[in-house]
Order: C-alpha cells, then sequence, then structure tokens
C-alpha cells in the first residue's frame, strides 16, 4: 500500500519535529561533574600536612584499599579516580609526573569524591596517576541547632459580687410612706417602770387605781355613741 504525498510529509515533518526535541534534551541533560575541590598544584612528593596518611602506591585500580574504595580508575585508564571513605578523609594527594595535585577538605572533611587527577604536564595533557596519598582527619559536618523561646499567658477571672438595697413603700390613704429598709433598734426593756412598781407602797397603790378607773371611763366615753342634746324649758 503506498502513501500519499500529503500523508509522507506530514509523518516525514513529525519525525523531523520529534528528533529536534529529542536532541535538544540530550543537550540540556549536565553530564556528571567532579564535586571536589579545587585543588592546589604542588612539586614533587608533598606528604599529607594533617592527619594520618595512607598511600596507594600505584596507579590506582577499582577495589577496596583499607577503608577505602576506589571506582571508575578502570574505565580511564588511571588518569582519574573516585573514591568512598569509612574514615574522614581531609587531605588527598595525587602524584602524576613532576607535581602533584593536592585536594583539602578541611576543616570538616569528607567521606566521598569524584573526579580526582594529577596536574597537567608541560604538554598540557593529563599525567597517568602514579600513587595516591590520603590523609584521615576532619570534624565532621557542622550541625546547628537553633532553640525556640516560648511564651505563655495565662488570664484569670475576677467574679464582682454586687449587693442591691431593696426598699419598702408602704401607702397609707393615699400617701406613700417610704420605709427605712434597716429596721430601728428594738426599745430597752421598762427596767425603771418595773422599779417604780415596785417601789410603791399602799397609799401609792391606790393611786394607781383610782387613775386606771379613770382611764377606763374616759375610753367608754371616747367609744360611746353621739348624745342627744337635752333642751332646757
Amino acid at each position: 500500500m503506498k502513501l500519499q504525498g500529503t500523508t509522507q510529509r506530514r509523518i516525514g515533518a513529525s519525525l523531523l519535529a520529534a528528533g529536534t526535541v529529542v536532541g535538544t534534551i540530550g543537550l540540556m541533560i549536565p553530564q556528571a561533574q567532579a564535586n571536589h575541590v579545587t585543588p592546589t598544584v604542588v612539586p614533587g612528593n608533598p606528604d599529607c600536612s594533617q592527619g594520618d596518611d595512607f598511600k596507594i602506591d600505584d596507579t590506582p585500580t577499582n577495589g577496596t584499599h583499607g577503608s577505602i574504595t576506589i571506582t571508575g580508575a578502570d574505565e580511564t585508564d588511571g588518569h582519574s579516580f573516585d573514591f568512598t571513605s569509612t574514615e574522614l578523609v581531609i587531605e588527598v594527594i595525587v602524584k602524576g609526573g613532576n607535581n602533584a595535585n593536592v585536594y583539602d577538605y578541611s576543616p570538616e572533611g569528607t567521606l566521598a569524591d569524584t573526579g580526582l587527577v594529577a596536574p597537567d604536564n608541560k604538554g598540557e595533557q593529563q599525567p597517568q596517576i602514579s600513587h595516591v596519598t590520603f590523609c584521615f582527619g576532619g570534624t565532621g559536618p557542622t550541625t546547628t541547632t537553633t532553640e525556640a523561646e516560648t511564651t505563655t499567658t495565662t488570664e484569670t477571672e475576677v467574679e464582682a459580687t454586687t449587693t442591691t438595697e431593696t426598699e419598702t413603700e408602704t401607702v397609707v390613704g393615699g400617701v406613700v410612706i417610704e420605709a427605712d429598709p434597716t429596721p430601728p433598734p428594738a426599745a430597752p426593756a421598762p427596767e425603771v417602770a418595773a422599779e417604780v412598781l415596785a417601789a410603791t407602797g399602799p397609799n401609792d397603790g391606790l393611786l394607781v387605781l383610782a387613775g386606771a378607773f379613770l382611764v377606763l371611763g374616759g375610753l367608754a366615753i371616747a367609744f360611746a355613741g353621739p348624745t342627744k342634746e337635752l333642751e332646757l324649758s
């Protein structure tokens, strides 16, 4: 079955666009970079300036050497290598040619690095590594602890007590009489009158009795009905 010209052109354009996208993505992906510090070139065969040393006295090869594990050396014919360590490493000395690269990881030290090389020779070519020295030490990663202050506020409720006085009013014959909410003090017992009666003799008793009859008579007259006036002829 043959494809029509328009269909062929559409398929070709789609493949071209897909190829362009894939190529662009490939360029955008970063290549593996060495994460080591910038080395210092030192002439001759320098020794560790700090820490205990462990030397691989040959071109490094992949494998475990004491507390150091080498990787990536076989793929580069001994021109570079990666390493991991079970102890903190504060310096690595990579010798090749007449000079050496000193990688300084002080003060913390490191447990791994990649892409370690010897310095370029006079022809600006990277020589094969002749031997590597690892210097152990370092303070380790620094951990910063921040303490947060906590402030607690306590609220206390105070209850207020209110006393209300109630006044009583009495209405008598249309007149409002306000009663004093405070009752008057009780009258003292008539001790004086009792003493007077006790001190009266027989003659004084008669006077008292006569006075009582007069009082009763007055009350009888006061409560008696109206009297008729007598006409004098």
